[in-house]
Order: C-alpha cells, then sequence, then structure tokens
C-alpha cells in the first residue's frame, strides 16, 4: 500500500513539473507574435514622414501575416488540449487500415511533393482509432514537409509484432530520407512550439508534441532517430498489441 502511494505521488509530481514546464514553454512562445503584433502596428501608428504609406502598407501586411502565425498556434493548442482532454474509447484497432485512412488524407500532398511511399502491413493494437489516425497523419506529414528537396521523398513504414521479444507491444518504423534532425534538437523535438529549423519550412513545432501526447495516452513510447541508414529520419513508435 507505502509503495504504491509513493508512486502515485512521484507521478502526481512529475505531471505537476511537466505541467508547469509547458505553461511556461506556451506563454513564452505565444508572447512573441503579440510583441511583433504590437511592434508594427506602433510603426503604424507614428508614421507621419514622406514614407508613411509605405510604412503603413508594410506594417499592416506583418500585423496581418502574424495574427495568421498566432491563429494557427492557437489551434495547434486546441488540438493538443483535445488529446489531453478526450476520454479514450479503447478497442482493437487495425493499423493498415489507419495508415490507408492516412494516406487518402494526404494524397493531395503526396502528389505535390511526388513521394515514394512503401507501407508494409501493420498490426492491430489497442487505442483510440481516431487519435492513432492522427498519430500517424502527423507523422507521415512531417516526412512530406521536411523532404530533401534535392531527392525524391521516400517515406516507408515498417513494423512487427515479435511476441517472443516483447509479447506486449508492437513496433513501427517510420523512415525517411528528408533532412533529418540534428543531434542537438533531438531532446526538444517533442517539445510545444519547438522547430529546429527556420521558416523555410511550413509549420508550428507542435506536430511531433501532439504525437508524444497521443503515444503517452496510449501508454507507448516514441523516440527519433536522424540520421538514419538513408541520412533522414526515423521515428520509432511501440504500441500496446491487440490480442
Amino acid at each position: 500500500m507505502s509503495s504504491d502511494l509513493n508512486k502515485l505521488r512521484a507521478e502526481i509530481e512529475r505531471l505537476h513539473i511537466e505541467h508547469q514546464a509547458f505553461v511556461y514553454r506556451v506563454s513564452h512562445d505565444l508572447k512573441a507574435p503579440i510583441r511583433h503584433l504590437q511592434w508594427y502596428l506602433e510603426q503604424i501608428e507614428e508614421a507621419n514622414d514622406k514614407h508613411a504609406e509605405e510604412t503603413i502598407t508594410h506594417g499592416i501586411a506583418e500585423s496581418f501575416q502574424t495574427l495568421d502565425l498566432l491563429r494557427s498556434q492557437m489551434d495547434d493548442l486546441l488540438a493538443y488540449s483535445r488529446v489531453s482532454s478526450q476520454t479514450q474509447g479503447e478497442s482493437a484497432v487495425d493499423c493498415t487500415e489507419v495508415l490507408k485512412a492516412v494516406v487518402q488524407r494526404l494524397q493531395v500532398d503526396i502528389e505535390t511533393v511526388g513521394a515514394k511511399l512503401n507501407i508494409q502491413p501493420a498490426p492491430c493494437v489497442i487505442g483510440s482509432a481516431r487519435q492513432l489516425e492522427i498519430l500517424f497523419l502527423q507523422l507521415v506529414k512531417n516526412s512530406l514537409v521536411f523532404h530533401n528537396k534535392a531527392l525524391t521523398a521516400r517515406i516507408s513504414i515498417e513494423s512487427n509484432e515479435d511476441r517472443t521479444q516483447n509479447p506486449s507491444l508492437a513496433q513501427f518504423n517510420i523512415i525517411d530520407n528528408g533532412i533529418g534532425v540534428a543531434a542537438k534538437h533531438q531532446p526538444h523535438v517533442f517539445e510545444m512550439f519547438f522547430r529546429a529549423v527556420g521558416r523555410d519550412y511550413p509549420g508550428n513545432g507542435a506536430g511531433l508534441a501532439i504525437a508524444k501526447r497521443i503515444v503517452d495516452r496510449h501508454r507507448g513510447t516514441i523516440q527519433i532517430l536522424s540520421p538514419n541508414s538513408f541520412g533522414g529520419t526515423t521515428v520509432r513508435l511501440q504500441l500496446p498489441l491487440a490480442e
């Protein structure tokens, strides 16, 4: 009994620290576009010289871009919050069907990039079909967004259910030949709004944070291996197998 209480206290403390770090990170990142917006509006307000029209036009354009960024960040926070708060109806989920749905949803992006996909049949796991679809959608979309523009984008999804090695978990590897993740950035890639690249690539750095939240709720693990044998990134998942 005492051991169980100590474990519960430790878990509550861990969650409290995680929550504090998350709130600090998000509040810090949301302040940046607000400061930019305030600065642009001040420039417009003070524009009274011969370059006033140019200053106002530029300030308005930048203000709208900043508002779009802020709106996008709020949408990502809402998506993250929904994963955290939704009651998870667990059942056996056929991940082959989940991956088919993901490819269908991303078909336009796949064709735009010209990506080549290789998806192996996947096992059934225990979880929420809706959340698992969001999980794989985020991961495949990341591979499409961060592809190496000098190469044909290649994405492979491999899985296994070796019940002799680990009878309770299925392992998935999402492998690409994209730009990869530098070693110094790997400890931070699951933080909300963390970006390892500049604005040459779209997104707010929320995809992997949402993916990790879903994996955590499914009592699984997720890690980044970069570079892989193709020079890109491998995202390795472990999720509970269905009986």
